[in-house]
């Protein structure tokens, strides 16, 4: 394989010794939150559909949950976790307190090595930032950031939200970003704002989506080229 190469839930990196050297360029908070990326997301996580039940007064199916947390979990024992509510998920078909809830559940049923990673993505910040808190009282392990659907918010606006986001959870949680154009309106964040966030520790790494896999490897490698040491994930 090339000095670049990418991979389904695992991060772009450009060879050991240049990774080591990459490292030392990191300030210290954000050295700090890739390395509560790497305890947690690893080089292997799988992200998890919601079952659904037919009825609307309970429409996730608890039991088919644990089950499937059950199943999964095997494929990511002694590295990697185990993320719910994502856009695989089908994050934004359920309600705040639906999600909430499908954290703690998922969390319970969970084995104690597995660690759970809760989606947290809204069109309206206060929501996204109360998906934060259900996450933290939860006991997620970490949170996946999605940004907003449908919207097209400015640099500025995406930076806000994701701070907003990361200042409801609780110490040592992971935050990873997840920068899916293809989701959000195609408006990608510019790898600036991406790199003034990994270097402030806001967000441990950054996973990045396009439309093709042509432009989910080039804003992969702008943002390695962009950010030596950042844990850049790729795919969609």
């Amino acid at each position: 394989r090339g000095p670049l190469h990418r991979a389904r839930g695992r991060p772009v990196v450009a060879g050991r010794g240049r990774a080591r050297a990459a490292r030392a360029m990191l300030s210290r908070p954000a050295a700090a939150a890739a390395a509560r990326v790497d305890a947690v997301f690893g080089v292997c996580s799988i992200a998890l559909v919601t079952p659904f039940a037919p009825s609307n007064d309970q429409p996730i199916d608890v039991a088919a949950l644990e089950r499937l947390v059950a199943h999964t979990a095997k494929g990511v024992r002694g590295g990697g976790a185990l993320i719910v509510a994502g856009s695989t998920g089908e994050q934004h078909s359920l309600s705040v307190e639906e999600r909430a809830h499908l954290y703690a559940r998922a969390v319970s049923c969970a084995p104690e090595n597995v660690p759970i990673v809760a989606g947290v993505a809204a069109c309206r910040a206060l929501d996204a930032q109360r998906l934060a808190r259900a996450a933290a009282a939860a006991d997620c392990a970490g949170v996946m950031i999605g940004l907003p659907p449908y919207l097209r918010p400015t640099e500025e606006e995406m930076a806000a939200y994701v701070s907003g986001v990361t200042g409801e959870l609780s110490p040592g949680m992971a935050a990873l970003l997840y920068d899916n154009a293809a989701r959000n309106g195609g408006n990608g964040m510019a790898p600036e704002t991406a790199v003034a966030l990994l270097q402030e520790g806001a967000v441990g790494g950054i996973k990045v989506g396009r439309l093709t896999a042509e432009g989910t490897a080039s804003a992969a490698r702008a943002l390695v080229a962009a950010a030596p040491g950042g844990r850049v994930y790729a795919g969609s």
